[in-house]
Parts: structure tokens; sequence; C-alpha cells
């Protein structure tokens, strides 16, 4: 309840979280909803180190497949850093010689 008047509807709730987001200057309050906090929530505990199944209790997934989704997109994330952190990628080759000469 709100208040004290009323329980707080689906509709409000998500006016609530985009008035929040553009309160904090997100460039993009309008891509802000309860499922992208919820998404956002479980992803930055699981690379934190939270342990799968007590995530699956925090999301209230039945089953472990349903939050499974979010090492994949660790992994997914993994890639990318090697991808752009690699000494032998070429887009990192002259900062990698700089922080050679510097060490």
């Amino acid at each position: 309840m709100r208040n004290g008047a009323k329980a707080l509807t689906r509709q409000a709730a998500l006016l609530e979280i985009r008035e929040a987001a553009v309160a904090a200057g997100l460039a993009h309050p309008d891509r802000v909803s309860p499922h992208v906090l919820r998404h956002a929530f479980a992803t930055h505990m699981h690379s934190g180190g939270t342990d799968l199944r007590v995530l699956q209790e925090l999301l209230g997934h039945a089953g472990i497949e349903t939050t499974q989704i979010y090492t994949h997109l660790d992994t997914s994330r993994l890639h990318q850093m090697v991808r752009d952190l690699h000494p032998l990628n070429e887009v990192n080759e002259d900062n990698s010689d700089e922080h050679t000469r510097a060490a």
C-alpha cells in the first residue's frame, strides 16, 4: 500500500521506476522496467559470486535451468573482455607496449 491508500498497481510501479530513472539521469529511462531491474540484479549477484542455487531461490525459479541463463551471460562478458584486453589484440597492441615500458 502507498500512503495507506491502496495497493500499488503494475502500471504505477512502472511509472515510479521510470521517474526514478529520469531523476538518476539515465540515458534511456524508457528502457528501464521491473524486468530489466530484476535481470540486472541477478546478473550482478551472479558476477559477484552468488551461488546459482541461492540466486534460483531469490528469483523464485522452479528449475535451475532458468537461472543458468545468467552463467551464459557471464561467459559472454568474459569472452568480450578477453577480446578487448588480450595483449595480442591489434586494437590494444599499442597500449600493451606502453604498459610494458612503464613497468
